[in-house]
C-alpha cells in the first residue's frame, strides 16, 4: 500500500518525498541531529522541547517501493464477483 512508502519507506525522504508532499521539519526525523551534541543548554533544552511537542517520523525501513499484494478476502471476492457477473450475463 501506498501508505507504507510514505511512513516507512522510499517517500519518507529525498525527491520522493517532496514529489509527494510528504517533507516535515528537520527535527522530526531521527537522523537529523543528535540532540546529546548539543552544547548551548538553551538550544538542546529548545530542540528536545520541539521535539517532544512534534514527535518523530519513524525510521526508514524501505530504500525501494514495498511490493503491494492484495490480501486474500480481496482475492476471492473478485473471483465470486467474477463467476457471479458471468452468471448474470449469461441470463440476459
Amino acid at each position: 500500500p501506498a501508505w507504507v512508502d510514505l511512513v516507512f519507506g522510499f517517500k519518507q525522504r529525498g525527491s520522493q518525498a517532496r514529489k509527494a508532499y510528504n517533507v516535515f521539519y528537520h527535527l522530526t526525523y531521527y537522523s537529523a541531529e543528535d540532540v546529546a551534541l548539543i552544547e548551548d543548554d538553551e538550544l538542546r533544552t529548545a530542540t528536545e522541547l520541539h521535539i517532544a511537542d512534534f514527535g518523530r517520523c519513524p525510521g526508514q525501513l524501505f530504500v525501494r517501493p514495498h511490493p503491494w499484494m492484495r490480501p486474500e478476502g480481496f482475492k476471492v471476492k473478485a473471483k465470486k464477483r467474477e463467476k457471479l457477473t458471468a452468471k448474470t450475463t449469461k441470463m440476459t
